[in-house]
């Protein structure tokens, strides 16, 4: 649950920036506490989360990142290669 809100708002920062991500991460963990409390949602809240990622998926390529994405991306791949090297370096 938090790691799909996690992965939900760093999907939204890396297309619209840190803020879009940040609320987009608080969003997705809001839906999905709600469904450990009302199991009945549970249907509704998947189905709204579903939409909202392939739309994420579908309009974020096609918009021009803000200058705070390029920075993100910038910090995952640094962190990224760190990750590769260190595996690599364990292996």
């Amino acid at each position: 649950m938090i790691l799909a809100a996690l992965f939900i708002g760093l999907l939204t920062a890396y297309y619209f920036g840190i803020r879009a991500g940040s609320a987009a991460a608080i969003a997705a963990f809001g839906l999905f506490l709600l469904v450990a409390f009302v199991p009945g949602a549970k249907l509704l809240v998947y189905g709204v989360v579903a939409s909202g990622l392939v739309g994420l998926f579908v309009v974020g390529p096609r918009t021009p990142p803000p200058d705070d994405a390029t920075q993100l991306r910038r910090v995952l791949a640094g962190l990224w290669s760190q990750v590769k090297r260190r595996v690599w370096r364990q292996s």
